[in-house]
């Protein structure tokens, strides 16, 4: 869902005729309508983002310069911990 509310906040765009055609067909397609995958997307937003906080961080500071090409990212599973190396870093 977060591409269909997302998407064009994260662009800066303004939201067309045809996406929010296409939007609504999609969900329907899904069994949802728009306000209801409104509401799921509201509530479901801050726990991705809490989620991804670390890898959003590292990958900036990557992106900054301020770490070295070696970027890994521990991910979480069931109780188990990995580090996973970040491919093309």
């Amino acid at each position: 869902m977060s591409f269909y509310f997302e998407s064009t906040r994260a662009n800066e765009s303004t939201e067309s005729y045809w996406w929010l055609r296409e939007r609504q067909w999609r969900l329907s397609k899904v069994g949802v309508d728009q306000d209801k995958a409104s509401l799921i997307w509201e509530r479901a937003q801050p726990i991705f983002t809490k989620l991804l906080r670390e890898e959003t961080d590292i990958l900036q500071r990557h992106l900054d310069g301020s770490i070295d090409n070696e970027a890994f990212v521990q991910i979480s599973e069931h109780s188990q911990t990995q580090q996973v190396r970040l491919p093309g870093f």
